[in-house]
């Protein structure tokens, strides 16, 4: 099921499409330990690869995002 939705978003997503992807935050809870919280942002796609995705998001920060990853983000 997984690879069919990844090959189903590698055919949709082209270079310059707007995708949601989620950055991890790291901040501390309590004393015992941090946790990381993911935020959502908007990022552009700016390369495409068999295994992730490059992009960059509004802050002119380049991230690689893995397909797996980018589909999660999109449920």
């Amino acid at each position: 099921m997984k690879i069919r939705s990844i090959a189903e978003a590698k055919k949709k997503i082209k270079i310059g499409s707007k995708v949601m992807i989620t950055t991890q935050k790291a901040c501390a809870k309590d004393s015992f330990g941090a946790v990381k919280t993911g935020i959502p942002r908007q990022a552009v796609v700016i390369g495409i690869y068999e295994y992730f995705v490059h992009v960059q998001l509004e802050s002119g920060v380049c991230e690689s995002v893995m397909w797996m990853d980018l589909i999660n983000a999109r449920e």
